[in-house]
């Protein structure tokens, strides 16, 4: 789970809504039925209080079942830390369409966004670029709060349709696109 405490600067203050991937699945789930990684949990949970937790990649048989045994686990650990958040997930596989059309899976983050756009009227990504050097030449990190990893080349995306796609929804006002340094 991307934290923001720490990078506010960069990230803000507030967190509606946040996705996981599927290895974030698993780590949760290692976190909660870990007693020293649980403390650590329950200072992240708190920042996200009035949000919604969401995962949507549903590709087999086994994250249904583990996905049922994290929410009550979950809802459990909410509860008994008075944290207000939303858990949510979807039944069937929302990137199925996707992989059809894009004949690849799409990334977490583009699903987020498809997401998103039905429940926002506004949408400003920054820091969507999924390459190894940003515009102007500067090594990037796989995620803001990963520092020293390397921007990983996963083939079973489409980065390069999903930044043309993101760019096409720029240049037609649907997002607000940022990817040059905040001032």
């Amino acid at each position: 789970m991307a934290p923001t405490e720490g990078f506010e600067k960069d990230v803000g203050t507030k967190t509606s809504h946040m996705m996981l991937n599927g290895e974030s699945i698993y780590d949760l789930w290692d976190d909660l039925n870990d007693t020293k990684r649980e403390i650590n949990k329950i200072r992240q949970f708190k920042t996200l209080n009035g949000s919604i937790l969401h995962y949507s990649k549903v590709r087999n048989n086994k994250i249904p079942r583990i996905l049922s045994g994290l929410n009550d686990k979950l809802k459990r650990f909410l509860k008994q830390h008075h944290i207000n958040i939303t858990l949510a997930y979807a039944q069937r596989n929302m990137a199925n369409p996707v992989n059809v059309r894009w004949a690849l899976t799409p990334t977490t983050g583009i699903m987020a966004l498809f997401l998103d756009m039905t429940f926002c009227d506004r949408i400003t990504i920054y820091g969507m670029w999924p390459f190894p050097v940003d515009p102007r030449g500067k090594p990037l990190n796989y995620h803001y709060y990963q520092v020293g990893t390397e921007q990983l080349q996963n083939e079973r995306h489409t980065y390069n349709t999903e930044i043309h796609y993101l760019a096409k929804l720029h240049s037609k006002g649907v997002i607000k696109l940022v990817i040059q340094p905040c001032r």
